[in-house]
């Protein structure tokens, strides 16, 4: 495969025009000098599919780009740190931090639809037979060199209600997803699956069985992933303890596989959650609290966001000023992981979901965070790029509610 060799410090016109034996990558023209480029995107010709070249030690920075071919908009690209142009991206590290406002821009703005689902805890029971959990929508803006970044939302949540209780509790949402075109919820507290239908209806679709799926209580499920097809349904990923820390099982540490068909199996993760939480350095008792998580088909990795980490044992006093601001990625086997630092560190704000971003190659993310000090809850919004790069800072979401969960809405 020829090798894409971006020299440092170069200035002048540069012409790509790679052919490999099944297909031919295009870039036109443009002009560069020293920076810092992180990867370029081209367009396979012939399959009619997407490629990556990655470019970590290239220093160079995009002025301007021409396109010789007349389906492309020829258009200056201003020194900016992210640069989409048509079938071309161009990701820069060290972007600033956008800032949330009405700023105008004379770039591109991509406009995306989100979905919010919330964990209410005890708060979930409205009457003796009837649980509740809430849905909020929203939308954000992103310019296409992220200078500008809007998010609102609407002004009335909308209420789901169930019936479907265990031990007194239910309707405590944790994520979403998108499985089979339905959006899918799970309550942590039964172990039930949802299809939200209209987004106001909950109907049950699987229960999940705590651990090895032959315990007699309902899964605790934090996060969902689609990978291959299928629905990874994940636990905290830490061994089971008491309030002050001493152990009781491995169950948390099982994940649930649901393919087309509605069939369940279920895999022990433990040696997977222990490579996590090693790769910063913690050993158990040490340890790892998993509530966001999702698989990457463009990179072929799994993203982790854990919620809480610390090397020493668990309490529950105190877990909640352990908040992670770290960004796990591995690969498919889990042989490798990296880990990534996001912003300042917090010791409330633990994230409790994320997506990748659409039209971005999983580049970008939009996450959820949330703080619970002396019975006060607060979530925020955050915007950050896979190296770290803070887009947006964190941006309190109204309502003083517990969101858990977050989906684009097409």
């Amino acid at each position: 495969m020829p090798l894409l060799n971006l020299q440092r410090n170069f200035f002048g016109t540069v012409i790509f025009g790679l052919h490999f034996a099944k297909c031919t990558f295009i870039v036109s023209q443009f002009f560069v000098q020293g920076a810092d480029l992180h990867f370029v995107q081209f367009l396979d010709v012939e399959e009619q599919s997407y490629k990556v070249i990655e470019a970590d030690d290239a220093e160079i920075i995009l002025n301007k780009m021409i396109t010789e071919s007349s389906n492309h908009t020829i258009r200056k690209v201003h020194k900016e740190k992210y640069c989409m142009l048509n079938d071309v991206f161009f990701f820069f590290r060290d972007k600033p931090v956008c800032e949330v406002g009405n700023a105008k821009t004379d770039e591109p703005i991509t406009n995306y639809t989100i979905v919010l689902v919330a964990d209410l805890d005890h708060n979930s029971k409205a009457s003796d037979k009837v649980w509740i959990s809430y849905l909020q929508l929203g939308r954000f803006s992103l310019a296409s060199d992220c200078h500008c970044v809007q998010v609102e939302w609407d002004p009335v949540r909308k209420e789901l209600k169930g019936g479907m209780a265990q031990e007194g509790r239910a309707m405590e949402l944790s994520d979403l997803a998108r499985f089979q075109g339905q959006l899918i919820t799970v309550d942590d507290r039964t172990g039930i699956l949802y299809k939200i239908v209209n987004f106001t209806l909950p109907i049950p679709w699987l229960l999940l069985a705590d651990g090895d799926g032959e315990q007699p209580k309902g899964f605790k499920a934090e996060w969902m992933t689609v990978k291959n097809d299928m629905l990874y349904v994940g636990g905290i990923g830490k061994e089971w303890t008491s309030v002050g820390g001493e152990y009781m099982n491995d169950n948390p540490m099982w994940i649930k596989i649901i393919d087309s068909e509605s069939r369940v199996r279920h895999i022990f993760w433990k040696d997977k959650y222990i490579k996590l939480r090693a790769a910063v350095g913690i050993e158990y008792p040490g340890y790892m609290i998993h509530e966001s998580v999702q698989w990457s088909q463009q990179w072929k990795r799994w993203f982790f966001l854990p919620r809480r980490a610390s090397p020493l044992p668990y309490s529950e006093k105190e877990d909640e000023r352990r908040a992670a601001n770290v960004l796990l990625q591995a690969s498919e086997n889990f042989e490798h992981i990296s880990a990534t630092y996001l912003g300042e560190p917090s010791e409330t704000r633990g994230f409790s979901a994320f997506q990748f971003i659409p039209k971005t190659l999983d580049k970008l993310i939009v996450a959820v965070k949330s703080e619970e000090i002396d019975g006060k809850v607060t979530s925020f919004l955050t915007i950050f790029d896979t190296n770290g790069v803070i887009i947006l800072n964190d941006t309190e979401i109204p309502g003083h509610v517990k969101y858990e969960g977050i989906e684009f809405i097409f």
